[in-house]
């Protein structure tokens, strides 16, 4: 008898949101615009559809550390963000709100089930 419900039970994610996903995360997009000195600006919004997504945040493996350059000394935060599902139009591009907090997504992957989305993100203090 064939497995027709694959590895992960299509209800198993649904079922889990709420405590597996404790989190909520706002993707947003850059538009650039320039200002009276020709400086470009960027303004960020939601990107469509992807407002208040259920995720988790979690420490990844060694990528906080410290950055000297130009006199100055930026300190950086990874974090990977698990979204509930498969986000494909997701990029390094946009950037992740998560509760409240602003990170720059370095890099997008979608699980081999394409039920989760992982965002690496990263916090520049």
């Amino acid at each position: 008898m064939a497995n027709n419900l694959g590895v992960v039970h299509p209800g198993m994610l649904a079922n889990l949101a709420g405590s597996f996903y404790p989190s909520v995360c706002t993707i947003e997009e850059a538009s650039e615009s320039r200002n009276a000195l020709g400086e470009v600006t960027a303004t960020w919004s939601n990107l469509a559809s992807h407002v208040s997504l259920a995720c988790s945040i979690a420490e990844p493996s060694v990528r906080d550390g410290e950055t000297e350059g130009s006199g100055q000394t930026f300190v950086r935060r990874g974090k990977r963000v698990a979204l509930n599902g498969a986000y494909t139009s997701v990029t390094e591009e946009h950037r992740a709100v998560v509760d409240g907090v602003t990170y720059d997504i370095e890099r997008v992957a979608i699980d081999s089930q394409a039920k989760t989305t992982y965002l690496y993100v990263e916090l520049i203090l």
